[in-house]
């Protein structure tokens, strides 16, 4: 996907951030108590989850706000800040997140 290695660890270090996060959320929210949960989920979406799509619409931004992180083709996926944008409105309980991303 990436024209030389440097590209391909970008796209290897998104495409990691993005993994990292649910195993954020499993950690922080599912797997934690009932009675915690719903005051973790909430801390989740506002600090982790806010934290995670403004780095990665930075780095859209940073180039050009052409639905790449870089380039100009193809590099990774296009849609991945808007899906997150959609189920972060959405999220009411744990399995929310793990039901959209599935």
């Amino acid at each position: 996907m990436g024209k030389n290695e440097y590209e391909e660890a970008l796209i290897k270090a998104f495409h990691a951030s993005s993994m990292g996060m649910m195993g954020i959320f499993g950690g922080t929210v599912t797997w934690n108590m009932p009675e915690v949960q719903d005051k973790c989920l909430q801390v989740f979406k506002e600090v982790m989850l806010t934290n995670w799509v403004k780095t990665h619409e930075r780095h859209l931004i940073d180039n050009g706000s052409n639905g790449h992180y870089f380039g100009d083709e193809v590099n990774t996926t296009k849609d991945t800040i808007k899906s997150v944008r959609d189920f972060k409105g959405k999220l009411t309980h744990p399995i929310s997140l793990l039901l959209h991303c599935s």
